[in-house]
């Protein structure tokens, strides 16, 4: 066991050793690279451009020195290969960029939706006002529980889930919601409070085993 630990421990260091030498190799790399990088940009050549005439002006260097120099940047230039990091910095600045705004776009969409479900439960926004037929015990949580006798207020036709046979409604009080069946609710009017609109329906079919469709288009 003791030959076993030991075995552990310099594989360990080992292991170690060689990762920090990478690490050395990679900054070195780097460092080069960056060194290449700044020398070949335009402004730093224009910089040593004229200081290499300053030079030669000033009879530091000779006069064939400022030519010698541009041509031995202008062959490294060349050499360096050319790496694809205009699709890299791209993707980069997309995912960068494109990332929080789609991240915001979804909470603003979720937050809109929170707004309207909250102001059409509490009848602030269009929404049709209904009475419940029937008891209906709510068997999960996405169901609500009514009884005979109860005012709900239906959530409008574009808030309504896909469900076929299943309405959203909320109690009069607006602090609890979900599903309903279709067939236990009757609704009465119609109600838009921002447009100070009100309707009624006096050919409102007395029992709900219409379509979804049909329990709406009698109060557009």
């Amino acid at each position: 066991s003791i030959a076993n630990m030991f075995s552990s421990t310099y594989n360990a260091i080992f292991a170690s050793f060689r990762a920090i030498l990478e690490v050395v190799e990679q900054l070195s790399r780097l460092k080069a690279e960056l060194f290449l990088k700044l020398f070949s940009s335009s402004l730093l050549r224009f910089v040593f451009k004229l200081w290499r005439n300053i030079l030669v002006f000033l009879r530091i260097q000779p006069a064939n020195y400022a030519v010698s120099e541009n041509v031995w940047f202008d062959a490294t230039s060349q050499r360096l290969p050319e790496r694809p990091y205009k699709l890299s910095s791209l993707l980069f600045w997309i995912v960068a960029l494109g990332g929080p705004w789609l991240v915001i776009k979804c909470l603003s969409t979720y937050a809109a939706f929170i707004n309207d479900s909250k102001e059409w439960c509490s009848g602030q926004s269009e929404h049709y006002v209904a009475k419940a037929l029937y008891d209906f015990e709510a068997r999960s949580k996405d169901e609500l529980s009514v009884r005979a006798g109860d005012m709900l207020r239906v959530a409008p036709k574009h808030r309504q889930p896909l469900i076929q046979g299943w309405i959203l409604a909320c109690t009069e009080s607006g602090d609890r919601f979900g599903l309903l069946p279709i067939n236990y609710v009757k609704v009465l009017r119609k109600e838009c409070p921002n447009m100070g609109l009100v309707k009624t329906s006096a050919t409102f079919p007395s029992t709900m085993e219409d379509t979804f469709e049909s329990l709406f288009n009698d109060l557009i």
